[in-house]
């Protein structure tokens, strides 16, 4: 839905976006920080893994804005490396604002729940024990 708003900017529109802070540009940004925080939310519901949840949001992100350059380079658009550059910025900042709300809102969010977790399960099923150590040497 988001690349079919982009891509109906008329064609004098997009000729006329060049500038750093042009509508166009804005419009990556908002277009990518929603996209990025959507996917981040979406990967804390599904995941208890931190780095998860992020790679979930900044590959939401990097699909979208990535494809819209790419239909513009296929002639749909006006490709411009200053508007995949705003879809980064969107997406690093609203990846790090999702975690920062998370953060918040959890209390602490642990980066490494998932790999303590495996931890966790693979010495339940050994009856508690860790791995074998080395008898110390007289």
């Amino acid at each position: 839905m988001i690349a079919a708003v982009l891509l109906a900017v008329p064609a004098e529109g997009r000729a006329q976006a060049r500038g750093w802070l042009a509508r166009d540009k804005v419009l990556h940004f908002g277009a990518s920080f929603g996209v990025a925080s959507l996917g981040y939310a979406i990967g804390a519901d599904l995941f208890e893994c931190v780095p998860c949840r992020i790679g979930l949001g900044a590959g939401m992100a990097l699909v979208a804005g990535g494809g819209k350059e790419l239909a513009d380079l296929a002639g749909l658009g006006d490709a411009d490396l200053r508007d995949f550059l705003a879809d980064l910025v969107g997406l690093a900042l609203g990846v790090v604002l999702a975690w920062a709300i998370d953060v918040a809102v959890a209390g602490s969010v642990d980066l490494f729940a998932a790999r303590r977790g495996a931890v966790h399960r693979a010495l339940s099923a050994r009856g508690g024990q860790g791995p074998p150590r080395p008898r110390p040497t007289p």
